[in-house]
């Protein structure tokens, strides 16, 4: 494997990794909201469906890898970009959940939790990270 494809596979797991690992941290407090003492098992059936899904995420890569890598035909290279636009929004996703709750924690620390003051704070948060990613031109 040289060098650059291991670049590759690190960006692609890192992200991927981060969202599977969010999603757990995430369902943990809701299963045990919502199933109360059978939370440990349910939590057991989401990974068993989460290794399962990865059995088959792993199958893909193993498989269409080398075919990609080849002569890709028109529709398989457009079911690729379309994977790269879920993974990216699937990632967005879990940051803007991510800096929600934040917000959450901030502003009930200082006792002014309100949905209005959430989205405000979240939505500035995104606006400071964007002033600041795009380059200057």
């Amino acid at each position: 494997m040289t060098p650059q494809n291991r670049n590759l596979i690190h960006a692609t797991v890192t992200p991927l990794a981060s969202i599977f690992g969010s999603g757990f941290l995430v369902i943990v407090p809701i299963l045990a909201g919502s199933v109360g003492e059978y939370a440990i098992f349910a939590m057991a059936v989401i990974c068993a469906i989460a290794y399962a899904v990865g059995s088959i995420v792993r199958f893909n890569i193993k498989m269409a890898e080398p075919i990609l890598a080849e002569n890709p035909t028109h529709s398989l290279k457009l079911l690729e970009q379309a994977s790269n636009f879920a993974i990216v929004l699937a990632y967005i996703i879990s940051v803007c959940l991510y800096l929600n709750i934040m917000a959450a924690f901030v502003l009930g620390g200082l006792h002014i939790d309100s949905v209005l003051y959430e989205n405000i704070f979240t939505t500035s948060i995104l606006a400071f990270i964007t002033v600041f990613a795009v380059p200057a031109g």
